[in-house]
């Protein structure tokens, strides 16, 4: 058998995360839970619980950050357009994920949250199943 810490998928999630967004976010992609502030699309790849056994089981987040528009000199708003293209994005990673150590799904729909004055956080929750015996 082959277990995997929640590091060691946390660093597997990033990865895939890294290479399916390359290119589309303005910002860069950050693992284990963290990420400089800014005012840049990031995204931040976390490992949120799991179970050991035969087959481990478990949730990782990624959080997509989206900076707001610009209404006037006074206020910033949601940028729904970018919002609603990242979510789509988000959809699309997991959909078209092609099963090799995991088998994924989303755990809930995408969240859209304000984030301090000037931010959006999507949020997507990944449920994942790796097969210790499979990956040996």
């Amino acid at each position: 058998m082959h277990y995997k810490t929640s590091l060691e998928i946390e660093r597997d999630f990033y990865h895939l995360v890294k290479k399916f967004f390359d290119g589309k976010i303005t910002g860069k992609v950050y693992p284990f839970g963290t990420r400089p502030t800014g005012k840049s699309e990031d995204i931040v790849v976390s490992h949120l619980a799991g179970q050991d056994g035969q087959v481990q089981r478990g949730v990782v987040v990624v959080s997509v950050y989206v900076p707001n528009l610009i209404a006037n000199s006074s206020f910033t708003i949601r940028n729904v357009n970018r919002c609603t293209e990242l979510s789509r994005l988000l959809m699309d990673l997991v959909l078209s994920y092609t099963p090799n150590q995991y088998h994924i799904k989303t755990d809930r729909a995408i969240e859209c949250e304000a984030e301090g004055g000037d931010m959006h956080r999507l949020t997507l929750r990944i449920k994942y199943k790796y097969n210790t015996y499979q990956n040996q």
